[in-house]
């Protein structure tokens, strides 16, 4: 059983290779969010920080940057309750369509995965954020399983 698991990783590797043999650069970004948790359990704030690890330039407009994120929610309903999650981010950023539209422009995309508090297994956090100028944005996302967050980042 445990050649059976060690071949099928080693051959995942092998045949993932080619997707991951873009150019890698490091930008280092850190950035923190705050806003307010618009839940199913509830209504509360949350708070976050974020560290942009690397650029993966995987197509001449095609950069994803690859982050790691700390998420922190307390919200008010029925009870009372908290969720504290990390996640392993994805972001691309519309500007790199070359549109000319200043609304793309100004646009991100981000998700991640990873484990939190009240949601044990995997969680995920996905959402958009639209620049109002080169260090704050407002940020749209969904905080897991209980709902979602409307907020403002600062890039640090």
């Amino acid at each position: 059983m445990k050649r059976i698991v060690l071949a099928l990783v080693i051959l995942g590797l092998v045949g993932t290779a080619p997707v991951f043999a873009g150019d890698w650069a490091v930008p280092k970004k850190l950035s923190a969010e705050v806003g307010a948790d618009l839940g199913s359990f509830g209504i509360g704030a949350a708070a976050g920080v974020e560290y942009g690890m690397l650029t993966w330039k995987i197509a001449p407009q095609f950069n994803l940057n690859v982050g790691a994120k700390a998420l922190v929610s307390a919200y008010v309903g029925s009870s009372f309750g908290f969720n504290v999650a990390a996640f392993g981010t994805l972001h691309y950023n519309f500007k790199q369509l070359n549109t000319e539209v200043e609304f793309f422009d100004k646009l991100e995309y981000f998700m991640g995965l990873g484990v939190g508090i009240m949601s044990p297994f995997v969680t995920g956090n996905a959402g958009f954020s639209y620049d109002l100028s080169k260090d704050m944005a407002i940020i749209v996302q969904n905080e897991g399983y209980s709902g979602g967050i409307v907020g403002i980042k600062v890039r640090l």
